[in-house]
């Protein structure tokens, strides 16, 4: 299975989760001073399905997430942001994404943005044509 159908299915599968919990959830935590830096339950959740998914299918590739953390210094890792936006997400605006990429030897060698809110994905890979 290419990279793409693994990212594919990872981001879509939790669109469903997502949606049920949009303009409904409340910050769990604050990463930093600034008030843009929350991190709620959902994010947190969509880390760990999207971790355990990515591990089923590529069980040496080790998931970096921007909530939980993980080994940057590893050769190849998933790097996954599960919510971009997340204020807007926690006000139901349709302003927020899911981002998950591939890096390899420190540079992104596939990624792709979702916007599941309208249930767009935007996919690209190193050396790949679009389709």
């Amino acid at each position: 299975m290419e990279y793409r159908d693994i990212i594919e299915k990872a981001l879509r599968g939790q669109r469903e989760y997502l949606l049920a919990h949009f303009g409904k959830v409340f910050a769990v935590n604050q990463k930093t001073e600034s008030a843009v830096s929350i991190v709620t339950e959902i994010d947190i959740e969509i880390e760990k399905r999207v971790s355990a998914e990515l591990a089923n299918a590529f069980p040496d590739i080790p998931f970096v997430g921007e909530e939980c953390g993980g080994n940057r210094e590893a050769e190849s890792y998933w790097l996954m942001d599960p919510i971009d936006g997340t204020q807007h997400y926690m006000r139901g605006l349709p302003f927020a994404t899911s981002m998950l990429a591939l890096v390899e030897k420190g540079a992104v060698k596939a990624g792709a943005i979702y916007d599941f809110v309208n249930d767009i994905l935007y996919y690209a890979e190193v050396g790949s044509v679009c389709r």
